[in-house]
């Protein structure tokens, strides 16, 4: 049930988005001053881009220069790249990018892998680009479990796991699922859902630095806060438009990088456009939400979470990769509550997409650790 894809978007639908991006309507801001938002400059400045720097079907063909496969086996079709080493001598690495992102967030990070002998599996989580999604909810267990197929098909059967943003959530739920074939997880933060499971009377003095940073991150996260709450009503204008997603994509891009390449945000953009899967893309935030609080609401979950208890640490190995200007930076203590830390890297440039900003040095972390616990897995 594993098949060859090419990704190829139709050139009706490439028409339309050149007929969008030639008839733009501006918000109302006047000229020189800022808004409650990204600037009208920034986002004028990257669809320029768009428009005269940027050619899809060029990129397109770089994309496809990676081996893309189909799996037909699940509910619905999961789109994966399965980039193979010439010469394998390490661990298969499965790479889970998050939101607002897709397999593109690995494009720089994986010819580096490939070099360092790993065969590489990036899929599109379930309602982002080429991948389906289920009638039911999207949620980052069922996400885990889809992707178990998915890797059984292709033969891999044991690999380590490197995740970020909501592919640290899927990544732990592959660990905790298939511990046997989880040989090692890598990850660039602390799933989010973790804050919810925290008993605060025990806290570190640097835990409660970091539980007051995210306590304020709380307040102002008002994308999480629409996207939870009603993702399908932000989800007209923003499928509609395609600029309108292009500064909802670049703000956080923005917000959250130390350095932006133009191409990774109007790829971006333009891949979730040209899917629609705008909405399907923030699913998540809605439907995964409801196993943390009983309405999903993200302060509800924050507050019922205060004082609990989890489960105790991961028994997989893990490392982690942390960037100065991620979302938040927790500090070493706080990840050793829920998994065996074996390998720890504190980096003074990057952020979010760390993949894309800084993939030499994300790879160097990721393959010395592999290098140094794998083999007392196998």
């Amino acid at each position: 049930m594993i098949r060859p894809f090419t990704i190829h978007v139709d050139d009706d639908r490439l028409a339309l988005l050149a007929q969008r991006l030639s008839t733009i309507t501006w918000p109302n801001v006047p000229e020189g001053t800022d808004g409650h938002g990204i600037r009208v400059a920034r986002v004028r400045e990257l669809v320029e881009h768009w428009r005269s720097g940027f050619d899809w079907r060029v990129f397109e063909a770089t994309l496809n220069e990676c081996s893309h496969v189909m799996s037909d086996a699940g509910e619905y079709p999961l789109h994966l790249v399965h980039e193979r080493a010439h010469e394998a001598s390490g661990v298969p690495i499965v790479l889970l990018h998050g939101w607002p992102d897709g397999f593109l967030r690995y494009r720089k990070l994986i010819p580096r892998l490939v070099d360092a002998g790993h065969d590489i599996v990036v899929p599109s989580l379930p309602g982002f680009g080429f991948s389906g999604q289920p009638q039911g909810p999207v949620t980052t267990a069922a996400a885990a479990t889809r992707l178990h197929e998915a890797l059984v098909e292709l033969g891999v059967e044991r690999y380590a796991v490197h995740g970020g943003d909501w592919g640290s959530v899927v990544a732990d739920e592959l660990a905790r699922t298939y511990p046997d074939e989880v040989l090692a997880l890598h990850l660039t933060d602390v799933p989010f859902h973790k804050f919810f499971e925290l008993d605060r009377a025990t806290l570190t003095e640097a835990e409660r630095a970091f539980v007051a940073e995210n306590d304020a991150w709380v307040e102002q996260a008002v994308y999480y806060s629409v996207q939870s709450a009603e993702p399908l009503t932000l989800a007209y204008g923003l499928t509609d438009s395609p600029v309108g997603l292009l500064a909802w994509i670049a703000d956080k891009f923005d917000a959250w990088s130390d350095e932006v390449d133009p191409d990774d945000v109007v790829g971006l953009a333009a891949l979730t456009w040209l899917t629609n899967t705008t909405w399907s893309g923030m699913r998540l935030y809605a439907d995964d939400a409801g196993d943390w609080s009983e309405d999903g609401s993200l302060e509800d979950a924050w507050s019922a979470g205060q004082d609990s208890e989890s489960d105790g640490p991961l028994d997989v190995p893990t490392g982690f990769s942390m960037f100065p200007r991620d979302i938040t930076r927790p500090p070493r203590e706080y990840a050793e509550r829920f998994y065996r830390v074996v390998d720890w890297h504190d980096h003074d440039t990057g952020g979010h997409f760390a993949a894309t900003e800084v993939p030499d040095l994300l790879a160097t972390d990721l393959v010395g650790f592999l290098d140094s616990v794998v083999p007392t897995r196998l």
